[in-house]
């Protein structure tokens, strides 16, 4: 409901046309970057579509219509997917039957405590049958190696991350220089005067009772500037 188009009579709600953002239920909300100055591309009509969206959007594109913050927040999204479609066509098949095959028979098959590794590894669970608790111990090797794999996977992520918001980054201080120089030479070489902090405010507290009056307070920071060779 947070896509449908509300009934405005003076309005035509054309199909392939936003229209005005009041025509949208809750467009403010869920749309409003469609009709901000460097507008994002309308919400998918499907359910979940708008995850495909994002993963073929180009990051300089993105990175120009949301900022740095979201597009490295996107980023770390399409890592996390990426790194869950990994384990989940490499780790899950090889773990999986495992568990399910080697788990003891006081386990039942409908129970999710058959895909644990506490289940795989319980000697009590398998009484004596000793021969395929040993069995099983030997598997545990199996899951050494996964543990590995799953954590070089996910700091090669974490470095992909990293390095592309590293690379926005960069882009930001090379906009900035190169804006800087765009000033500069509109203006003759005059720098920006509102470029960084120019004025500060500053919070005062236990003024003594005689300075509480703007006058002898202002009278106060004349005398110590003079001291302090300030200007």
């Amino acid at each position: 409901m947070r896509r449908k188009r509300r009934k405005i009579p003076s309005q035509k709600n054309e199909q392939g046309v936003l229209g005005s953002v009041d025509s949208w239920e809750f467009g403010y909300l869920y749309q409003a970057r469609c009709w901000a100055k460097i507008p994002a591309p309308a919400l998918p009509p499907r359910p979940l579509s708008w995850i495909r969206q994002v993963l073929l959007i180009r990051e300089p594109d993105l990175f120009r219509i949301v900022g740095t913050d979201a597009t490295v927040y996107i980023r770390f999204l399409v890592g996390c997917v990426f790194f869950v479609a990994l384990h989940g066509c490499t780790t899950l098949p090889i773990l999986l039957p495992l568990h399910v095959t080697h788990a003891p028979p006081s386990v039942s098959i409908r129970s999710m405590t058959r895909a644990s590794l506490t289940s795989l590894t319980d000697s009590g669970a398998f009484g004596r049958d000793r021969e395929s608790y040993r069995g099983n111990l030997k598997l545990l090797s199996v899951h050494v190696a996964v543990l590995w794999w799953m954590s070089l996977t996910w700091v090669g992520t974490l470095l992909w991350i990293c390095r592309g918001a590293f690379r926005l980054r960069e882009a930001m201080v090379q906009d900035a220089k190169k804006e800087r120089e765009r000033y500069l030479k509109e203006n003759n070489g005059v720098p920006n005067p509102h470029q960084g902090w120019r004025l500060r405010t500053v919070m005062v507290t236990d003024i003594p009772s005689g300075l509480r009056h703007e006058t002898r307070l202002t009278e106060y920071f004349k005398v110590c500037r003079k001291f302090l060779c300030i200007t």
